[in-house]
């Protein structure tokens, strides 16, 4: 189960989508895939209890810039946050993802959903 978003997690959550992956133009499902998988960490007792605790102990990629948000996330990444607060998941509960590389052929037995240039598991 998809835990609340609080008014302040959703805002670092969007902000934090913003600075790393605005510029790369990825689908909305994978944009909403990546916010539910910080979502199911919250929901996992192996991590902190907040998208901004969560994306804050990640180490290192994907989440490098989060000292350095910017003041206001795009509408596109608010709505995908949203939309993974609300339950939707197209990652199947997955708990970590990867970008791989365009035009390569990645096959892993652990990716459970690989959407765009999005590996999910």
């Amino acid at each position: 189960m998809i835990p609340l978003l609080l008014p302040e997690d959703a805002d670092y959550l969007a902000r934090a989508l913003t600075a790393e992956y605005a510029a790369q133009e990825l689908p909305y499902a994978a944009l909403v895939g990546i916010a539910a998988v910080v979502l199911n960490r919250v929901e996992d007792d192996r991590y902190p209890d907040s998208a901004a605790a969560v994306l804050s102990a990640w180490e290192g990629e994907p989440f490098s810039l989060t000292q350095n948000l910017p003041d206001d996330p795009l509408p596109l990444l608010t709505d995908a946050c949203r939309a993974a607060a609300d339950g939707a998941d197209p990652t199947d509960g997955s708990l970590h993802f990867e970008i791989l590389e365009p035009d390569v052929v990645h096959e892993s037995p652990y990716y459970s959903v690989v959407i765009d240039n999005i590996a999910f598991w």
